[in-house]
């Protein structure tokens, strides 16, 4: 019996199932999942040094090393017998401790795809993944690395979690991994003991500590980063969220809204709920600007298709004559006078990037406590020009990684610098005027997006397919 490692670098999914489907079916060889118990390795690699590298730091020795078609064709003619195999090198090696993770060139036939595409604003990825559970898990790993500060590892998890959310069938081989974006070595063993378990046990470890329990306390309290939550458990001796309040006056506002109001905080807010809050602020802002129109779209979790929401964020514009810069003081009054909105935390004007400061650019931003019935929530209300509405709701509207990555190909292929509060060119600083973007009566926020997705240089995305994660 042979022993047989595949190595599916280079591999688009068709080609893995292939050999898959041999390895399975064939009474001679027998696939293994560490190189080290391997006599045969198999690849479509064609750089013998890449290969060589590949090899050492999986810590290949003493192994043949076959091409996946002469491989294929062996298996498929009869009988295999290593000793006949047309092998393409003979591998000595040398052991190695471990099998760190290491950079991996995308598979062809995948990176061709969509679901598979560099950037994840090029993916559309779905609200429930296909690997939920495995997402779930990696989610956890994820949020250990940022409460432990290791925020390098945050934003690799971030970019493996935004590849497994967009990928459409459920993972039948850990092998299938390593050819997407963001995913080597140590997603395949991850996934790979997922797998067998159903679990992985680095999460139900980390997440069993006193330690990162409390960090998580800390961490869902409003205002309060990983930063901050770390220095409270290892500097203060924080144990709880109550434990701040011994601290109280050095506090920033946001932090003390944020313990003050904990466990309403916590408490999720139903879509109905939402769009009944959102509505309240669009009538507000309605009789503000009357006889003008206003549009309102609700972004957020809510825009994605959440089920409930951590907060409401609302984005607003109107053709108001008297300049949207003055319109948010008078809109949060009236929504103090009607009882909705209970303490104001932050209120500004947010400029775009651009030399030019006018009406044209920026935004204005209110971060809010409201009491609706009966208990206290979160909502933020955005006023941006009508010329940069479609702009600042994709803004709001995109998961974290969605929009890391917006930015990112807006730089690399634009050379614009991508935000909310507008587009700006990364050289001057100019302002970026893209036509056929301003908002009028009777025009739907989808209708711009679309627009505005095609002069970015993307496929549209709906915001239901943006839950990167």
């Amino acid at each position: 019996m042979t022993r047989v490692w595949v190595l599916p670098l280079r591999y688009g999914p068709e080609r893995l199932r292939e050999v898959e489907e041999v390895l399975a079916q064939s009474r001679d060889v027998e696939q293994v999942v560490d190189v080290a118990h391997a006599d045969l390795v198999v690849t479509s690699l064609t750089q013998r040094v890449r290969l060589e590298r590949e090899l050492r730091m999986a810590g290949a020795a003493g192994v043949t090393v076959i091409r996946t078609a002469d491989f294929l064709d062996m298996c498929r003619g009869g009988t295999f017998e290593l000793a006949r195999a047309r092998a393409w090198l003979q591998f000595a090696g040398t052991r190695v401790a471990r099998t760190p993770a290491v950079p991996h060139e995308p598979s062809e036939d995948l990176t061709a795809a969509p679901r598979n595409a560099k950037y994840a604003c090029e993916r559309e990825t779905p609200l429930v993944a296909a690997n939920e559970k495995l997402c779930g898990l990696i989610e956890r790993l994820r949020l250990a690395r940022t409460l432990q500060g290791d925020f390098v590892g945050e934003r690799a998890y971030s970019s493996t979690l935004a590849s497994l959310r967009a990928y459409p069938d459920v993972i039948q081989s850990a092998n299938e991994v390593l050819a997407l974006q963001g995913c080597g070595r140590k997603v395949v063993n991850l996934t790979k003991e997922f797998l067998a378990t159903g679990d992985i046990s680095e999460v139900r470890e980390i997440w069993s500590t006193e330690e990162m329990q409390t960090l998580e306390m800390f961490w869902n309290c409003h205002g309060v980063g990983a930063v901050m939550a770390r220095t409270w458990y290892f500097e203060r001796g924080y144990r709880h969220i109550n434990d701040a309040v011994r601290d109280w006056d050095t506090l920033p506002r946001a932090v003390q809204v944020g313990v003050k109001h904990y466990d309403d905080f916590c408490r999720k807010i139903p879509r109905a709920d939402v769009e009944e809050i959102a509505e309240m602020v669009r009538i507000a802002a309605q009789e503000l600007a009357s006889p003008d129109p206003v549009d309102l779209t609700i972004c957020g979790g809510y825009r994605r298709g959440k089920i409930d929401s951590g907060d409401v964020d609302v984005v607003l514009t109107s053709t108001n004559r008297f300049g949207l810069d003055t319109m948010l003081d008078p809109l949060l009054q009236r929504l103090e006078d009607t009882g909705l909105v209970d303490t104001v935390i932050r209120s500004a004007h947010e400029r775009d990037g651009s030399k030019i400061q006018d009406a044209g650019g920026g935004m204005s931003v209110a971060l809010t406590v409201i009491l609706f019935k009966g208990v206290r929530r979160r909502l933020d209300i955005i006023v941006c020009p009508p010329a940069t509405y479609a702009i600042c709701v994709l803004g709001w509207s995109g998961a974290t990684t969605f929009e890391r990555d917006l930015r990112r190909f807006v730089s690399v292929k634009k050379s614009w610098q991508f935000d909310s509060t507008g587009i700006v060119h990364q050289t001057d600083k100019r302002r970026v005027v893209l036509d056929d973007l301003l908002w009028r009566p009777g025009v739907s926020i989808v209708e711009l997006e679309k627009s505005l997705f095609g002069k970015l240089g993307l496929e549209y995305i709906p915001p239901e397919l943006r839950n990167t994660g």
